[in-house]
């Protein structure tokens, strides 16, 4: 056999053997692992963008509601082991006799993998016109098909019911209304509140572990023939995860109940969340017959 290419193959063989070795080494209890958002090989701003992305081709709905997504990687090859998926929801009920909200708030933590590494996983996912259905590497799986197995897992449910009442004294706020004027006007009064939220919570309450605070749902329960508010309920879910020794996503998961104090009529917390010559933000605005603002209230309780 010809010397040079003897000394090629040589070299090849060897480079495999090394690579097989570097790979095999990675798999023994020795192995670290690393959040995907921290290995060397990954672009940060792709991977934040591609969470965007699964989260809005997701959508979502009062029960299930995207936290965050995780992926843990081995930290000399960037090999992915496990990624958790957090999802977190809010149904509430009003009692038509006491006014009580009771809510139902679930938690998921949808685990999936891939034979793959973090960046190679990235660029395949943010590349793909569907990422939810894109067959996961080394699988004959994709991320819907784990977050479907996983949504028949609740964790922490407490299921309610609305009882039964033909005449109830109370109502929550959303069956209040019976225009469709006047119900669009509590929808967009919702609405700002969370943008309200998402606006201030970067620099205030997502400064802590739970860097994604989450707003599931704003709730209130009225007198039926008045339209006076008897209470307010706005509930937030957070999560976090790390790698734990095993690469497994060790995982975090958090939510609250705050009262949003209000003395007045549900069409008077309308008028000042959707005011639109009122210099404050919506979350500094004084709550009608209260000295309080939704942001003291928060304050309180995140």
């Amino acid at each position: 056999m010809n010397k040079l290419l003897i000394a090629g193959w040589v070299v090849l063989t060897s480079a495999c053997a090394v690579d097989a070795t570097s790979r095999s080494s990675e798999a023994t209890s020795t192995t670290q692992y690393v959040d995907i958002g921290d290995f060397g090989g990954v672009d940060q701003g792709a991977w934040y963008d591609l969470r965007d992305k699964l989260a809005g081709a997701f959508g979502g709905d009062a029960l299930h509601q995207s936290l965050g997504l995780f992926c843990s990687v081995t930290s000399k090859l960037g090999d992915v082991h496990d990624c958790v998926w957090t999802f977190a929801g809010a149904e509430a009920v009003v009692d038509p006799k006491t006014a009580a909200i009771a809510v139902d708030s679930p938690e998921f933590q949808c685990h999936f993998g891939a034979k793959t590494t973090g960046p190679k996983l990235i660029a395949l996912l943010s590349a793909s016109a569907d990422p939810l259905h894109e067959p996961l590497p080394g699988t004959n799986a994709t991320i819907r098909d784990a977050l479907d197995t996983c949504f028949q897992h609740p964790i922490d449910e407490t299921p309610v019911t609305t009882p039964s009442d033909p005449a109830p004294t109370y109502v929550e706020a959303s069956d209040y209304y019976t225009s469709a004027t006047w119900s669009a006007k509590w929808t967009q009064a919702k609405a700002a509140l969370t943008l309200g939220f998402e606006q201030v919570c970067g620099d205030t309450f997502c400064g802590g572990d739970y860097g994604d605070i989450t707003s599931l749902a704003f709730v209130c329960s009225v007198t039926r023939s008045t339209g006076n508010v008897k209470e307010c309920a706005w509930m937030f879910g957070g999560s976090y995860a790390l790698p734990t020794k095993t690469g497994a996503e060790g995982v975090s998961q958090e939510k609250w109940r705050c009262d949003v104090p209000v003395k007045g009529t549900v069409s008077q917390l309308i008028s000042v969340v959707n005011a639109t010559d009122v210099p404050d933000d919506v979350l500094h605005r004084t709550l009608p017959g209260t000295t309080a603002t939704a942001y003291d209230a928060l304050l309180n309780c995140l």
